[in-house]
């Protein structure tokens, strides 16, 4: 059986030489460890062929299309090469790891295009919006969260549940005490803006165990959303509007300071000023870069304790903002760190709260725990090591290969 993997990819990691060939680009990635569907690489083990191909990587696209002599729409390589590739390969199934990446009316014409009958598999994590507010096309889904699986359920749609894993090829199975890092974060502190993904919550908290906790931070703060003057302008204007407002709302002759030449302005503005979407200017010198693949495992590693905070996904129609089960909660664990995640719903399904992790429920809790677990190691390493245990035993990639194997051999 072929397997073809349509996947997304961290396109902006490394720098190429413009003439750099798609063979090695991919084997720069594979070197680093950054791969986003790592338990693929036991397939052969399984008897299983895999092709998988960095659909947004452009230059590796491009390249590969001008190693087969693919003609393609510049405006439009990222379907037509795509279509090429499965043209080409010509798999048993395809596997779209991203529900939003590839349009409905896309799978449907390579379905006219291709003699053979494809099975199609497809991934569901991300919220959706558009086209994609009906689930089509597909053969079958998987999903990693019983919050999304409920709306699988509701549209009666073939499914089967698979959470996500960490990468056992990148880390050691025996746990080491030997750890020089205390508290870490390693993950996304920064969207566009009209952030809407939670972003800004996740922020907070980080901000708030830096302060308190002495967290290490590893995150990519972008210059849009993290510009150390324009976060502190934002703060002002933030300012000014409360207290126009404030002023706003006083008995006379009290509304009167509202115009004076640095409130009066503020009348006239539409919406109020959001300082959240910056990352306090006092701490962005102390974020240190972020970590991916190889280098990430190493950092979980190193760290006695790491923070997660789940992304909003949006689930079960809106009803659940966010969802267990994102892939850090793994990966951590694999790693064998104490991990401080936020208590959600079926998080007892991955690991038993407060034993094989620590949960907290408000930011207070968070700063409570993790000056708690600092302040007493051996708790912490017991609690490390029982959940390094659970995911080794429950969640490993080898083992989420068995469990992908064994439904291709029910469903297709």
């Amino acid at each position: 059986m072929k397997i073809l993997l349509p996947s997304l990819i961290n396109n902006q990691l490394f720098d190429f030489k413009p003439s750099e060939n798609w063979r090695n680009i991919y084997q720069k990635y594979q070197e680093e460890g950054v791969d986003r569907n790592p338990f693929v690489k036991h397939f052969p083990q399984e008897g299983i062929e895999i092709i998988q191909y960095w659909i947004n990587h452009e230059q590796a696209q491009k390249s590969w299309a001008d190693e087969f002599k693919i003609k393609y729409d510049s405006t439009n390589w990222y379907l037509e090469i795509l279509k090429a590739q499965i043209l080409k390969e010509k798999p048993d199934v395809i596997y779209n790891t991203t529900l939003t990446v590839i349009p409905y009316s896309f799978i449907e014409h390579v379905k006219k295009k291709i003699k053979k009958k494809i099975f199609w598999v497809c991934y569901y994590g991300v919220r959706r919006s558009g086209e994609f507010l009906n689930f089509k096309s597909y053969d079958f889904f998987l999903t990693g969260f019983r919050a999304l699986e409920r709306e699988l359920q509701v549209e009666k749609q073939k499914y089967e549940f698979f959470p996500q894993y960490f990468d056992d090829t990148l880390c050691d199975k025996d746990y080491t005490d030997k750890r020089e890092l205390d508290l870490t974060f390693l993950g996304s502190l920064t969207y566009p803006l009209n952030d809407d993904f939670g972003f800004s919550y996740r922020r907070r908290l980080v901000q708030e165990l830096m302060d308190s906790s002495n967290l290490k931070c590893f995150s990519d703060l972008n210059t849009t959303n993290n510009n150390p003057i324009e976060a502190i302008r934002q703060r002002f204007c933030a300012l000014r509007y409360e207290l126009f407002n404030l002023l706003n709302s006083l008995p006379p002759p009290l509304p009167l300071i509202k115009k004076l030449p640095f409130l009066r302005q503020v009348a006239d503005w539409e919406v109020k000023p959001t300082p959240d979407y910056f990352f306090n200017p006092r701490l962005m010198k102390h974020v240190l870069s972020p970590k991916y693949g190889l280098k990430l495992y190493n950092i979980l590693s190193q760290s006695k304790m790491t923070f997660n905070v789940h992304g909003d996904v949006n689930a079960n129609y809106g009803r659940n903002r966010y969802a267990a089960g994102n892939i850090r909660l793994f990966e951590a664990t694999g790693s064998g760190c104490c991990l401080l995640t936020d208590e959600l719903p079926h998080l007892e399904e991955f690991f038993v709260p407060d034993e094989e992790i620590v949960t907290y429920s408000n930011h207070h809790e968070a700063k409570d725990k993790a000056r708690y677990l600092l302040a007493n190691p051996t708790k912490a390493e017991d609690i490390a090591r029982k959940g390094m245990n659970k995911a080794w035993t429950h969640h490993s990639s080898k083992i989420r290969a068995e469990q992908f194997t064994k439904f291709l051999k029910q469903h297709v």
